[in-house]
């Protein structure tokens, strides 16, 4: 919320680039992206149940975004764009519509029956990583830069 207070409506990241005229930049995205992406889903996964998981993946897979943003492969969105808030809004609202739901059937916050438990868990592990992905890349295209001050 505080980034998109600050927005000034000016991407900081160049709006295209010739894939061909950068060639070095074109493999290690070639690379990297799916590497990160798959490394995001593995820990994420590994998330549900054990130590780390949603945070770290979202930072992967932003840094993944950040990637083609800076690469120009991909064509940065602002912070008011409608899709962006959804997914940036999806991972909270999914965690607590499920402890909305779990409350009311349960009796309890967050007391998944113990059949599903896993899968509820996950659900939400990778919801919360899109979200702080999207969340985390919009913070690189939009958070606006320090004004500068003329140099006497």
């Amino acid at each position: 919320v505080a980034v998109w207070a600050l927005e000034r409506g000016r991407p900081a990241v160049p709006a295209a680039a010739d894939a061909a005229a950068e060639p070095v930049l074109s493999e290690l995205v070639r690379w990297i992206v799916p590497l990160g992406v798959i490394t995001a889903v593995y820990l994420t996964w590994f998330g549900s149940y054990g130590p780390g998981g949603a945070f770290q993946a979202g930072a992967l897979l932003a840094g993944a975004g950040v990637l083609l943003l800076a690469g120009g492969f991909l064509r940065p969105r602002g912070a008011g764009h409608a899709a962006l808030r959804a997914v940036a809004g999806a991972g909270l609202f999914a965690f607590a519509a499920v402890a909305l739901h779990t409350a009311i059937t349960s009796g309890a916050l967050l007391r998944y029956p113990t059949a599903s438990a896993y899968w509820w868990i996950l659900g939400i592990e990778f919801m919360l990583m899109v979200s702080i992905a999207a969340i985390l890349a919009d913070l690189f295209v939009d958070v606006p830069a320090a004004p500068q001050e003329p140099r006497p």
